[in-house]
């Protein structure tokens, strides 16, 4: 960054220090396999970035970017992560005109990937995910370890069931039900065209051109002060959801709106669509119509469940909608999960949200204003469940929409076009091999999981965010397109 920094000092060009996020869309996909260092690319501002004097990328404009950093893990015999990162140097507005910045990328948006300090992108450690138990663990360092792996097949380690003997036909079958239940996942990196990307702007032009911001109006709640807001799980239990947003709108212009906007409607919690989130999270990749937890207002289900995801189960946003009898009008819950854990009791797998629900009231005004599907919105100053205020973060305010209608082609969720894998069966094959062996002989042994017990428990006791949650995220702006100052 300090390097483009003086390229644009070089050229006559003065910098500003910002430190302010922009949210982004990719235009086109960027692999860690197939993607040639160097490959510029564009990616569409959804949220723009602010400064002391009001906007300086609005939404509309583009942000260009090269990948600085691209590493396949290939066959698995020098490296157990992918990684890709990229530098950003310039943006265009929706005029035309274009200028130079430095950006550094801070979060690809529900990723099962975590963006390093230096905004790479690392991929996951495939074989230490749920299929990692099946392979056992070791007690003391053995030679005989080496050798376990290849002896089953990438399986069964004796020491994790020390007094059970495997003979043939049992290794047969755990190697069979190893393949079918617990699907190898997929290492390398897939940034599909349409990932959402945070990134911080760091330097920008000084002969940039700076926009007025209009913040949206806060409003007495008027009616919607002695509405309800608590919502419930089974037998009348609270949950950390409330009423959040209200929309005025038909079916269809609510619709329209989020489909746009890349929202799909969730599946109803079935044994098959259980199955497949079950597949979905031990392969570690995503489902993007996976099944909500069911959660009631005033004892009644949702009428609409739309949520965006991206390649995990374990985040996406989401948001439950109910229609107030009688009117266009629908209240609605709308919550972030970031994080997840298996519950068979309830067929399902459940999520922890992100305790400060505004950003995701944010995200869902966001949305709906990049694709023009807002006429009017606001914010209502309204009481807040006393309850909720121990259980989350929030200002306590609803947001109001009123929608208009727009076109929408509507989508099937998964008929789309199938992204080709990397390498062929024999390489993923090797690759898997080599993977499951290094991690059975760094990680798959009691030390190990003993100390990411430990981390966890401390991690819980002092109440440290999780590293994979939104530390340090800064809430996006809620303000309409905005207007070149003077």
């Amino acid at each position: 960054m300090k390097r483009v920094a003086g390229l644009f000092l070089a050229a006559g060009i003065v910098a500003s220090a910002a430190g302010e996020t922009l949210n982004v869309r990719l235009v086109s996909r960027l692999t860690s396999f197939s993607t040639p260092k160097g490959t510029t690319f564009e990616a569409a501002v959804i949220g723009g970035a602010s400064s002391d004097e009001g906007i300086v990328i609005p939404v509309g404009s583009i942000v260009r970017g090269r990948v600085s950093v691209r590493h396949s893990i290939g066959a698995g015999l020098l490296r157990e992560r992918a990684e890709i990162g990229f530098q950003f140097f310039q943006y265009q507005l929706p005029d035309g005109r274009t200028f130079p910045c430095t950006a550094q990328l801070k979060r690809v948006d529900n990723a099962r990937e975590r963006t390093t300090k230096e905004g790479t992108v690392r991929g996951i450690l495939a074989a230490s995910g749920a299929p990692a138990l099946t392979r056992g663990l070791w007690r003391l360092p053995d030679f005989a370890m080496l050798s376990r792996p290849a002896e089953r097949l990438l399986g069964y380690g004796p020491e994790f069931w020390p007094h059970m003997g495997f003979g043939p036909i049992a290794s047969a079958s755990w190697f069979v039900f190893k393949w079918v239940a617990m699907r190898f996942p997929e290492p390398e990196i897939s940034l599909r065209a349409g990932t959402e990307m945070t990134l911080q702007l760091t330097e920008w032009s000084a002969d940039a051109p700076v926009f007025q911001e209009t913040n949206l109006a806060v409003e007495p709640a008027g009616e919607w002060n002695s509405i309800p807001r608590q919502i419930t799980r089974g037998r009348g239990k609270e949950s950390d959801d409330i009423i959040n947003v209200v929309f005025e709108g038909t079916r269809t212009e609510l619709m329209n709106a989020f489909g746009a906007a890349g929202w799909v409607e969730a599946d109803p919690l079935t044994k098959s669509s259980f199955m497949k989130m079950y597949r979905a999270w031990t392969s570690q990749k995503g489902y993007a119509t996976a099944p909500v937890s069911m959660l009631l207002y005033q004892d009644r289900q949702p009428d609409v469940v739309l949520e965006k995801s991206f390649n995990t189960v374990n985040r996406r946003h989401h948001i439950r909608l109910w229609q107030v009898p009688g009117r266009d009008v629908w209240v609605a819950a709308a919550t972030h999960d970031v994080g997840t854990s298996l519950n068979p009791s309830l067929r399902v797998l459940t999520h922890k949200i992100d305790p400060a629900i505004d950003r995701e009231r944010h995200k869902v005004f966001s949305d709906l204003k990049w694709v023009g599907a807002i006429e009017e919105a606001s914010l209502l100053n309204t009481d807040l469940p006393e309850k909720n205020q121990l259980e989350i973060r929030t200002d306590g305010r609803m947001l109001k929409v009123r929608l208009k209608l727009i076109e929408h082609e509507p989508q099937i969720a998964g008929r789309g076009p199938v992204e080709p894998q990397p390498f062929n069966q024999l390489v993923r094959l090797t690759r898997r091999f080599a993977l499951e062996t290094r991690q059975y002989v760094l990680r798959d042994n009691y030390f190990y999981w003993g100390f990411r017990g430990l981390r966890a428990g401390a991690e819980s006791v002092m109440g440290r965010p999780r590293r994979d949650e939104h530390a340090g995220e800064v809430d996006s702006p809620l303000s309409s397109l905005p207007v070149e100052g003077q």
